[in-house]
């Protein structure tokens, strides 16, 4: 890539020659996102930290975007769904507290711990099904285990009845592809919408022991989520918070099956399994870059760079936790950095309430495949993954795996 050439954000976006491209361009790196709309990546950690606490920063569009206001950002636009949602991702000020607190609160009614049985019997289940594949025939650990099983763990978290898989997984595809055209999402995500519902009003007269419920029975100061909110609250936790958990289920899986040696090390106890988690979150995060806030003034910086009011910055965290200064040969998957202060969920006053649950699940999860299936190889080369059509997400359309032994 010329090194002057114009960054043009679209599928596939953790290429590590358009990563290096970024940092190479500085701590804020002017880029197109899809649809041709103007924006700023934060390619720094110093930068990033300032700028996530930064009041002259909100996430509310419809206020302050410029682009939106002026007409030039419609519903038909592929990254709608990051704009139009009301919840804690595009919430501001008074309103971010609010639906903080509700979420913050409802999430310690259900200890996310509690679901531990639950996500060690699905994890079981899902890799008894794949003991099953016969010999020399291969099996997809990312539509057959990790999203699977993610989707499961969230369903139970949200109180929803055993259904099938097929039409979520196709809703949380629909909101993450950031290729699909608004006919096409349409459909998926008013499917999504409809379950939503269902589930709301069966809670409302079927309370149980889960999260929707338990956001039903929260009032903040006597000012309960609207009822467009809470459908968004569940949305978002249910599309996030899947994406997230299987994406480092995938990730993880993938760099042990590409590192013969440390698998081996980690399998023999030599490197614990918490450590691998973290440095899949640096070096391979679930998210690539994570929408959206905008200035509300404008806002200078190091370096002479200016951020104007009304424009848009995304937080590159995949760039971010692998900047050469912070990390020797950040490239390189290397548990023995046991680092936990990375980007990959977000420090800030915004960090994802369901963080905990994706580093149970994988914990759980990651030793059980490896364990139960110590031969288990990639059946393509690494390099011929294709990565998922998202800007946002970062993980593979596919894990091909031989479960078991080659037999001749």
């Amino acid at each position: 890539m010329n090194p002057t050439e114009q960054i043009v954000l679209s599928g596939g976006t953790l290429r590590p020659d358009q990563l290096s491209l970024l940092q190479t361009r500085g701590p804020l790196v002017r880029v197109v996102l899809p649809g041709e709309v103007p924006a700023w990546v934060v390619t720094d950690t110093p930068v990033l930290k300032q700028l996530l606490v930064d009041a002259r920063l909100s996430t509310d569009a419809h206020t302050h975007w410029r682009a939106l206001r002026q007409g030039q950002i419609t519903s038909r636009w592929v990254l709608w769904p990051w704009v139009a949602v009301q919840s804690i991702l595009t919430a501001a000020g008074p309103d971010h507290l609010r639906l903080r607190g509700i979420l913050g609160t409802a999430f310690a009614h259900r200890s996310i711990q509690d679901l531990r049985p639950r996500i060690e019997t699905t994890t079981h289940q899902l890799l008894d099904q794949l003991a099953r594949t016969p010999a020399n025939e291969i099996a997809d650990l990312r539509t057959d285990f990790a999203r699977v099983l993610s989707l499961r763990v969230l369903c139970e978290l949200l109180g929803l009845p055993p259904q099938p898989t097929t039409s979520l997984l196709a809703c949380s595809t629909a909101i993450f592809d950031t290729t699909l055209l608004p006919e096409f999402r349409e459909a998926p995500v008013a499917h999504l919408y409809r379950t939503l519902d269902d589930l709301i009003g069966d809670k409302r007269t079927h309370p149980g022991d889960d999260l929707t419920t338990a956001l039903l029975s929260v009032y903040d100061d006597g000012n309960p989520p609207s009822e467009q909110e809470l459908r968004d609250i569940l949305l978002v936790t249910i599309t996030a918070g899947h994406g997230t958990t299987a994406h480092l289920l995938e990730n993880a899986a993938l760099a042990l099956l590409t590192d013969a040696a440390l698998r081996a090390d980690v399998l023999a106890g030599q490197r614990s399994w918490p450590t691998v988690i973290e440095e899949t979150l640096r070096a391979e995060p679930p998210t690539v870059h994570l929408p959206f806030r905008f200035a509300t003034d404008d806002i200078e910086l190091d370096r002479g760079q200016r951020v104007a009011k009304g424009e848009v910055i995304l937080t590159g965290l995949a760039a971010v936790d692998r900047r050469p200064h912070i990390h020797r040969n950040p490239a390189r998957f290397d548990p023995r950095r046991n680092i936990t202060d990375h980007l990959a969920i977000s420090n800030s006053p915004r960090v994802c309430p369901g963080e905990p649950l994706a580093r149970l699940v994988a914990s759980i999860a990651l030793p059980a495949l490896f364990t139960r299936f110590p031969d288990l190889t990639l059946a393509t080369p690494p390099g011929r993954l294709d990565y998922i059509t998202s800007i946002v997400d970062n993980s593979h359309l596919g894990l091909p795996v031989f479960p078991h032994p080659w037999r001749r």
